[in-house]
This record gives C-alpha cells, structure tokens and sequence, in this order.
C-alpha cells in the first residue's frame, strides 16, 4: 500500500493576467484576474494584494487561490497542464486563504522576504480542514536573476501532506512539515527565461485516540522542477517543464490489526509498519505552446506525460489538450 499524496485539479488555459494599480508613491494594489466565471466575484481573483512601502520594507496583505505561485508565476503557470508543476510543493498542499509578506532590501542585490499564509486545504471544492505556514528566505537578485533561499514550516490542522485521515485510521491535528528550498530564475535572453526549485521537508506526525494507527516515524518528502519559456513574439510562446512532484522518501506508519480474539474474551491485536514511500518515482514532463492567431482568436496547446504515473513503477499517462478561443 502506497501513500498517496493529495493532487488539485484546476481548468487549463484560463486568460490571466496580473495588473498593478499606483495609489501613491508608497501604496499600490495587484491582482491576478482569470477569466473564469463564477457566482462568487472574488473567485475571478486569482491572487489580490496591498502593498505598502516603507522605507527600504515592503509590506504586503492579501489573498490568494495559489499559496504556492507569486503573480508571475501564476500567470506563466496557467499554460500547463499542470500548474502546480512548478509551484511550492508544500505551500500548495493549501488551495486559498490570507497572506501576509514582507521584503526587506539589504543591500542594491540582497533582500530578506517573509511569507505567512493561513487558509484552507481543499479537494475537489470539498474542504478538508486548515492549514498555516511561515517561511523566510534570502534572496540574491541582480539584473535578471533571482536566486533564493528559505527556510519554514506549514501546519497541517487536519490533514498530513495534503491527505485526510479519518475513521478507524484517523491521525492527530496539527502536523507539522519543516522545510528548506532552493529556487532560482534568470533571463538568459531577452527572448529565453529558465527556472528551477528544489525542496526537502520533515513531517511530524500526531497520532489520535482510538485509532488504529499507533505511530508515525518523521515522514520525509521532497521533489524538484526545472523548466523554460521562450518567446518567439510578444503574441506567441512557448515552454517546458520536467519535475518531480512531492514524493515521500522516507517514513513508517504503525498500525494494529486484529489477529484474534471474541465478544467474551476480548480481542488480540498485532502491531504492524508499514512504509509510506512509494515504489517508484513518477517524473512528469510538459510542454505548451500558445499564439495569439488574431485580436480576437487565440490557440493553446498543452501535453503532459507522466512516468511512473501515481508513483507505480512502469505506469505512463499521457494528456494533450488544445484550445481555441474566440470572442465574438
């Protein structure tokens, strides 16, 4: 039996965009809009924040449907087919809530950032419970490149990497995964960006009353991506992204199970591990191209092949999805 971490499914291609508003010279707003419809007008929104400048601080305030994305990352990952591909493996076990960021210039190339999120983890619109995260993390930035790295945790109220426990196999609340990233992005070209990340987290698992699992060992989890984005023309690009998803390295879970026993007796139970690290190691790779044909048609294209798919040594699945949009 394999532990299976949670996965999100989101609509592919959706139009965003990201635009920023001057209030005054210390104050502006930014949002990421898609062009998705829906009863509830915030949730057009992918991210929208206030930002306020102090000195040599920024300070942020705002919500957003992608813990795991900045702005531009959200709008580079909507022509995946997986948007989560390149995003914080660990921020995006959350799917919306509040945030609140700091970055403090150091010097013309140095800055120290700090991300505090709370909000909710969700699959398939179904709630699953809450989740809080705080990270810091150092970052170089020159011309245009940006190197990074942090440091932090997320807690976990009511799941653990994403996954619900509940019933005769129900875990503890608040669980906690400590991690540390590297990421880093430059433009090689004017045309040609790169990007890359890698993550390492140990999770600390509770363990319920009346449960049939007895303990959990530190849970270790990583994953990594790297990818391009070239722009043949400002209305016509195209990109590339091999990653890994979060797997779990290492990690046991204890568990009791009935062997014997009766109503008058009692009952005998046997206490067994099981390791929660998959057989294999699913490696996903992804391309997409999109052109704006005319003021009004635009065509996307999308494919997605995954290796050891679910993490099943052996399994492929393969997506391609194309999209033509017209506005009439």
């Amino acid at each position: 039996t394999n532990f299976e971490l949670a996965e999100r499914d989101k609509t592919y291609a959706k139009e965003v965009k990201k635009e920023t508003k001057k209030v005054n010279d210390f104050m502006s707003t930014s949002y990421v809009k898609s062009n998705d419809e829906s009863v509830n007008a915030l949730d057009t929104f992918e991210s929208l924040n206030f930002t306020a400048k102090i000195k040599s601080t920024d300070y942020s305030f705002g919500f957003t449907h992608n813990p795991g994305l900045s702005d531009d990352e959200i709008v580079m990952s909507s022509s995946f087919l997986d948007q989560d591909s390149t995003a914080h493996p660990y921020l995006s076990l959350a799917d919306e809530g509040f945030v609140a960021k700091t970055k403090y210039k150091i010097s013309d190339s140095l800055n120290f950032e700090t991300n505090v999120f709370f909000g909710d983890v969700e699959d398939d619109g179904n709630n699953l419970g809450r989740a809080a995260s705080a990270l810091t993390k150092l970052a170089y930035v020159k011309d245009k490149t940006n190197i990074g790295i942090e440091f932090g945790f997320i807690n976990e109220y009511d799941t653990l990497l994403g996954a619900k426990f509940e019933g005769a196999l129900a875990i503890g609340t608040s669980n906690y995964t400590y991690f540390t990233g590297l990421n880093a992005k430059t433009d090689l070209t004017a045309n040609l960006n790169l990007f890359a990340n890698a993550y390492l987290g140990v999770t600390k698992a509770n363990t319920a009353t009346n449960s049939l699992i007895t303990g959990m060992s530190d849970i270790v989890s990583h994953s990594a991506s790297a990818g391009l984005e070239y722009n043949f023309a400002d209305d016509k690009q195209a990109g590339f992204v091999i990653s890994q998803p979060l797997k779990v390295s290492s990690g046991d879970v204890n568990f009791d199970v009935l062997t014997s026993g009766n109503i008058d007796k009692g009952y005998n139970y046997s206490n067994f591990s099981q390791s929660l690290s998959p057989s294999a190691t699913q490696l996903d790779l992804q391309a997409f191209y999109k052109q704006q044909m005319s003021e009004n048609t635009k065509l996307q294209f999308g494919a997605l092949h995954k290796l050891n798919a679910g993490s099943v040594k052996g399994e492929t699945d393969t997506s391609v999805l194309v999209k033509l949009r017209h506005k009439f």
